[in-house]
């Protein structure tokens, strides 16, 4: 054991540096990595998205416990391996604290390395990316310099997770801006558009379209610093035509700013003017507005399906993260919780579940070949991130099935008989909802 950690710890005083022994990691020469590091340390129990919650409240709870972890493996002996560095490095990150997190981000790379993975299954580009985030916000010419070899070294993207191509693309636009690189700014964000659309179908659904509107949000910046207004205030407006108009998700802090920018420049959304910021892949552009009519809007039955579908299950969402059961039922074809499970939530419970992740991602209509709809749905309860298919029919077909009497479109954890499971070819997808929804009540201990 003893041999071991010495062997570790020479390994770490090996990794390549700049400015001496002491330096900061030098990335180009710790990235790929390797197999998977096996150190004899403790493994951190405490979940990433408890350190970096938005309310101080959870994250110092979280933060207390994994120090406690921390000094205990200490005082073992054999020291906090690579994962407590990492997670140091996000919580400080989270609170603001850049050169903190800088610091344990760097220590994470020189501990990891020459490997590829830490005994979480997180890659060492992430530490990379992680404190190439925090030099953003203290020396962006190093943050520049660390996402070209992110994107250098970006894998192969894998479905239902953020590319680490577009995470490094998205770095380097704002990178650029933050140096002053107003005309690089904008080309990066073209490669940025072109790469969007070519791994669109791998990303989640809104951390995808929540990464697309930040880089446009940038270029509208480097537009502005180039004292090209107009085209600035109609990219901020394109940011705002999203919410107003329903389209795709958009973080509300992109939505404060792109509305803070406009006001500077004195413009205002609804004002036409020539197109500068990069539509969604599918949007067509602005035709000549028609007179107002008495008639209401009506959309085609693919958008109704769409949304619907989609509705449902961000609902199916966000009851989970509330642990309100009884409202998550609505959403099922099949009622599934026990009712007894509602006295036996406690507040942990509640604090634990508002942590868990999930993203709406892809929907798939009906077809010759499939008679009912599926979204793909990308959680994390604290084990890293998966993705499901969930399978759904619309409110007019499920009363027919009169699986459930509320006109809305359910997921099909279940039918009222094999014969019709058999009719619609679901095979195994109920079953896959039902696990996934077990796996849901074991995270929090019900």
């Amino acid at each position: 054991m003893r041999r071991l950690v010495w062997l570790i710890a020479f390994l770490a005083a090996c990794a390549p540096t700049t400015g001496g022994l002491f330096g900061e990691a030098d990335l180009a020469g710790v990235l790929p990595g390797a197999g998977t590091y096996r150190g004899p340390e403790p493994v951190p129990t405490v979940g990433e998205d408890l350190l970096a919650h938005p309310d101080p409240r959870i994250r110092e709870e979280a933060f207390a416990r994994l120090r406690s972890e921390k000094r205990n493996a200490e005082a073992y002996g054999s020291g906090a391996g690579p994962e407590f560095h990492y997670l140091y490095g996000v919580y400080y990150a989270a609170s603001g604290q850049w050169d903190v997190a800088i610091s344990y981000y760097n220590l994470g790379l020189k501990a990891l390395y020459p490997y590829a993975f830490d005994r979480q299954g997180r890659d060492i580009w992430l530490y990379g990316y992680g404190r190439a985030r925090a030099y953003l916000q203290r020396e962006p010419a190093k943050a520049l310099r660390d996402a070209r070899i992110l994107l250098q070294h970006a894998a192969p993207p894998v479905t239902g997770r953020m590319p680490q191509e577009i995470l490094a693309r998205e770095l380097l636009v704002e990178a650029y801006v933050r140096t002053g690189g107003y005309e690089q700014a904008l080309k990066a964000a073209d490669e940025y558009f072109r790469a969007w659309k070519e791994l669109v179908g791998t990303m989640p659904y809104v951390g995808g379209w929540y990464s697309f509107w930040r880089v446009v949000f940038q270029k509208g910046k480097a537009l502005e610093a180039l004292g090209r207004r107009e085209e600035a205030r109609q990219t901020y407006a394109s940011i705002l035509a999203q919410e107003k108009e329903a389209k795709t998700p958009v973080e509300r802090e992109v939505l404060r700013k792109a509305e803070e920018r406009l006001n500077a420049l004195g413009g205002s959304f609804g004002v036409q003017g020539p197109q500068s910021g990069p539509p969604p892949p599918q949007a067509s552009q602005p035709q000549p507005q028609p007179k107002a009519s008495d008639e209401p809007v009506r959309k085609n039955p693919s958008e109704v399906a769409t949304e619907e579908a989609q509705k449902a299950v961000q609902g199916l969402v966000e009851a989970l993260k509330a642990v309100d059961l009884v409202k998550a039922d609505n959403y099922l074809a099949i009622p599934r919780f026990d009712r007894s499970l509602v006295e036996r939530i406690s507040p942990e419970a509640r604090a634990k579940a508002a942590t868990f992740r999930f993203e709406v991602g892809r929907v798939v209509l009906p077809s010759a070949v499939q008679a009912y709809i599926t979204v793909e749905l990308t959680y994390d309860f604290g084990t890293g991130p998966k993705t499901i298919r969930l399978p759904l029919l619309s409110g007019e077909a499920g009363q027919g099935l009169k699986i459930r009497a509320t006109p809305v479109t359910k997921v099909l954890n279940g039918t009222p008989s094999v014969i019709m499971g058999a009719l619609l070819g679901l095979g195994d997808l109920p079953e896959k909802v039902n696990a996934f929804l077990d796996e849901y009540l074991r995270a929090l201990g019900l």
